[in-house]
């Protein structure tokens, strides 16, 4: 199912211009306006390269002294390849 770009600005909370300037330097030449359509698994793409921009704002937390504290971090990557125009996920690990 189609996503537009005006979709996933929404979803991730940046303008419709910034979700393009992003989509452009990634090379997904079909973004060209708010109204565009890009295939799910581009979106996706699109919004993980986004995501992993955006800087996470620090949660303060109250620690005792000697308390343990876990902490869990999760990583993300995806191999791209572009063939004539479009993106596909080639591989990706969750």
């Amino acid at each position: 199912m189609p996503v537009r770009i005006y979709e996933i600005a929404k979803k991730v909370g940046i303008s419709s211009k910034e979700v393009l300037a992003k989509a452009k330097e990634l090379g997904i030449t079909n973004a060209k306006v708010a109204s565009s359509t890009l295939d799910k698994i581009t979106a996706e793409y699109l919004e993980e390269k986004i995501a992993g921009t955006k800087e996470s704002e620090p949660v303060p937390v109250a620690v005792e002294l000697g308390e343990v504290v876990e902490v869990r971090i999760q990583l993300r990557a995806a191999v791209v390849v572009q063939v004539g125009g479009q993106h596909e996920h080639d591989l990706a690990i969750r």
